[in-house]
C-alpha cells in the first residue's frame, strides 16, 4: 500500500471514500498496524480523529435543511460521527437474542458456504437442518 491524497476506507462492501481539497495524505499502516492521516503536511492524527470529526448522520440532515432555508447551521447542533456509527459504516451488525435453550440469530446459509461448522445449525422453531455440519 502507498500513501494516497484520496482515502478510500473499508471493509467488505461498505467504503467511505473522502476525496480532498485539502492537503490530506493518508498514511495506511505503521509498524503498530494503525492507519494515520496527515492535513496539509502537520504531523500526523490517528484516522479515528479525521472520523469523529465527519458530520453524523443528524447533522448531515440538519446541514441539508439550513441549506434549503438559506440560513447557516448553528455550531451548537453540529454533532461528529460517533463510536457507534464509525463501526456501523465497516461493519455489519449481527443481533443476538437470549433464549430458554441458547441463542437466537438470523442466519444467511449462503454466507456459511466453505467453511467446516462444528454443528448442524438448526432452524430454531421447526428444528430441522439449515446448514450441514
Amino acid at each position: 500500500m502507498k500513501k494516497s491524497s484520496v482515502m478510500l476506507l473499508g471493509y467488505g462492501l461498505g467504503y467511505i471514500v473522502i476525496s480532498c481539497l485539502i492537503g490530506l495524505e493518508c498514511i495506511p499502516f505503521d509498524s503498530k498496524d494503525l492507519v494515520y492521516v496527515r492535513i496539509d503536511r502537520r504531523r500526523k492524527l490517528p484516522i479515528t480523529s479525521l472520523l469523529y470529526a465527519l458530520d453524523d448522520e443528524g447533522t448531515e440532515q440538519r446541514r441539508l435543511d439550513a441549506d434549503k432555508k438559506g440560513v447557516s447551521l448553528d455550531i451548537a447542533d453540529v454533532q461528529g460521527m460517533g463510536k457507534e456509527e464509525i463501526l456501523a459504516s465497516f461493519y455489519e451488525t449481527v443481533s443476538f437474542s437470549l433464549e430458554k435453550k441458547g441463542w437466537r440469530t438470523p442466519v444467511a446459509p449462503e454466507k456459511l458456504k466453505g467453511r467446516k461448522l462444528p454443528f448442524d445449525l438448526l432452524n430454531a422453531d421447526t428444528k430441522e437442518v439449515v446448514v450441514p455440519a
